[in-house]
């Protein structure tokens, strides 16, 4: 029906950033309505790879330097929803997109710790077994919110951007979390 044409539209519009709060909300919710338009739909991944530059070039789109959704991870929090867009562009079509797996892995990396949470060191460890333990027990696996969650989504997003024979961000990722953390991740989330 073109919303989508509506919808990029609507986000190119310049607005005041610092000033107009509900100009930001109405530009929060219309990315979302695209990364929810994207999510799993191949066909409609296609009709928004033909606008894919103006997602990656700054100023556009609210992206902003590289990319805007890794730094609202570190200016508005740990959101499970930036990194289903980030997942969303990385791959097109069944294809990997390698410039932008390239750009979300070097923008993570700058990011680091605000965007990054492994639970991979002795302190950390005992709180990340303590919210797998509690998952186990709730009712609504699909819910979005809550650090387990990000955790997962985060994991899938740095497969995703190491997909596809990407020495670069298989470097990166090796950087990031070792053999033995990989060997975990894989016992925790895929054989169980």
């Amino acid at each position: 029906m073109g919303v989508r044409t509506v919808v990029l539209d609507l986000l190119q519009i310049p607005y005041d950033r610092k000033e107009d709060v509900r100009m930001g909300e109405l530009m929060r919710v219309a990315r979302e309505f695209l990364q929810k338009f994207c999510r799993g739909n191949q066909p409609n991944q296609a009709l928004l790879h033909k606008h894919l530059e103006l997602f990656l070039t700054p100023g556009l789109l609210g992206l902003g330097d590289n990319q805007h959704f890794v730094h609202c991870i570190e200016t508005h929090g740990r959101h499970v929803e930036y990194l289903h867009f980030l997942q969303t562009i990385v791959k097109a079509e069944g294809q990997f997109i390698r410039k932008c797996q390239d750009m979300v892995m070097q923008e993570l990396v700058n990011v680091g710790e605000d965007a990054l949470v492994f639970y991979n060191d002795k302190a950390s460890f005992n709180v990340f077994v303590d919210m797998m333990r509690a998952e186990r027990h709730r009712l609504d696996a699909t819910d979005s919110s809550g650090a387990l969650k990000y955790h997962i989504e985060l994991v899938r997003l740095l497969a995703l951007c190491t997909m596809g024979k990407n020495v670069y961000t298989e470097i990166k990722c090796h950087r990031m979390l070792t053999l033995d953390d990989i060997n975990l991740l894989n016992h925790c989330y895929i054989r169980h």
